[in-house]
């Protein structure tokens, strides 16, 4: 199994650039992972989505639920739908989606390494840390 199979990313509370401003915040991950996507006959109107919604990257708002959007996409309520299976959609759909959502992982795994590589070298403290 190759290392990258291995690595677990977990995104939510403390995912902010209180560790180093290297690191991206949740509303700036569609802009810098749709890129990096590739899409299927059946998941291109999603990548599409993320790749429309990612245009404005920095400019987040929050929503009643708390979550950040990005000209209008909910990343986290993206992911959710990418990554389970949907009622109406065929097995081959739901199969397309899920490694959409694998796709995805990746490229979230890709953009943090970046951003670790980034924070490591720079010497630079994060935003709020002190000595």
């Amino acid at each position: 199994m190759e290392d990258a199979e291995r690595d677990v990313v977990t995104v939510g509370a403390g995912f902010s650039r209180a560790v180093h401003a290297a690191f991206p915040v949740m509303s700036e991950l569609p802009g810098l992972i749709a890129p990096k996507l590739r899409a299927s006959f059946s998941t291109e109107a999603l990548v599409a989505e993320l790749r429309r919604g990612s245009g404005g990257v920095g400019d987040a708002t929050g929503t009643d639920s708390g979550t950040k959007t990005v000209e209008g996409v909910d990343f986290e309520a993206w992911l959710s739908r990418v990554a389970d299976d949907q009622p109406h959609l065929s097995n081959w759909e739901n199969l397309e989606r899920r490694a959409l959502y694998a796709r995805s992982a990746t490229a979230i795994r890709e953009v943090l390494l970046e951003a670790e590589r980034r924070a490591f070298t720079s010497g630079e403290r994060g935003v709020g840390l002190t000595s």
